[in-house]
This record gives structure tokens, sequence and C-alpha cells, in this order.
């Protein structure tokens, strides 16, 4: 059956996407993966989105110049499914472990606190000169989020206008440093 499905597969569009529904609709091979991964501890809705995944794999790898399957089509994706949770656990933890490791520091000098100080009444003081709408962009580009974010939060029309307006609110505040002397004189001393 195995061969016969990567036959289809490589036979044409039409030909793999008959396979894709075919496997997507067996419930046998389906409550196969979808139970093997359950059983292992992967939650069910992600279950199916990796016996998803799992079939998308199978159709790329059929387009491999050799490709066969020595075992039934359902251990292959099975296999695979397998696979495809345990790198997303992984990566998961790695993620999680590194988010949660906060090393023990001890309290900055109080020159550091003074500086850091002066800089954000520096900042202040030059970010007064801008207009609100450069302030919010700017604001929210230095609180990292993503400029479709921005987008979204000052109801620009795309991702794209966000970013053309963070450049030049940008170009402003370059300018103001350029043009005020005491501004550009308190920067190179911090």
């Amino acid at each position: 059956m195995a061969q016969h499905i990567i036959q289809q597969v490589q036979s044409g569009i039409e030909g793999r996407n008959e396979a894709i529904q075919s496997i997507y609709t067996d419930t046998s091979i389906r409550n196969a993966v979808i139970g093997t991964l359950v059983k292992l501890g992967c939650q069910e809705i992600d279950a199916k989105d990796h016996f998803t995944d799992a079939i998308v794999s199978f159709v790329k790898a059929c387009y491999r110049p050799g490709f066969s399957i020595s075992s039934s089509l359902t251990n292959y994706l099975i296999g695979t499914a397998k696979n495809i949770w345990l790198k997303a656990v992984t990566k998961s933890n790695r993620q999680r472990t590194t988010i949660e490791y906060q090393p023990v520091t001890s309290e900055p000098p109080i020159e550091d606190h003074l500086i850091s100080n002066e800089r954000k009444l520096l900042l202040r003081k030059l970010i007064d000169h801008l207009d609100d709408a450069c302030k919010k962009v700017l604001l929210l580009w230095a609180q990292n989020n993503k400029m479709k974010e921005i987008a979204t939060q000052l109801r620009y029309k795309s991702e794209g206008m966000a970013r053309k307006k963070k450049h030049n609110c940008m170009k402003k505040l370059y300018s103001i440093v350029e043009n005020n002397t005491q501004i550009k004189k308190d920067l190179s001393t911090l």
C-alpha cells in the first residue's frame, strides 16, 4: 500500500491531492497516529497538528530520489509524528529554561543609577520635541512590539505604514540631535 501511495504522490498534483486526502481521512491511520501521541503525553489538539505535519513530511519525502518505506505507512507516519512532537517538546523545554533562568546579580553601583537617570532625562527631553504620534510609535517600538502589533494598536492600515512612520520619526529624532548643540553635547558626555 505504501509504495502505491508514494507513486500516487509522484504522479502529479491530482494524484498527490488524492493521496493526501485518502491518508488524512483514513480513520485507522489517523486514530493510530493521534492515539500513540496522546498515550505518550501529547495534547490531543497538538497530536492532530503533528499528524498533519507528518503527512506533509511524508509527501515531501516522496519526491526524494529512491524514497521507499520498509514498514507500513501507518508506522512511518507514527514515527514521523513522534519525531515532530519530540522536537517541539525539546524546543519548548529549551525556551522555558532560557526564559526561567535569571542569573543572580549584585546591585549595580550608584554611579550606574545616576548615569541611567541622566540618560532617561535626556531621552525624555529629546522625545518632548516629537509630536504625539511619533512618541507613541517609538514607545511601542522601544517596548519590542512588532510592527504588525504597532500598526494594529495605532490603527495604521498596514505594517508597512507603521514601519514608515517609525522611520520618519527616527529621522526627526536624528535631526533634532544634529540641530541642537546642547543635546548633542549632552549625548557625547554619556
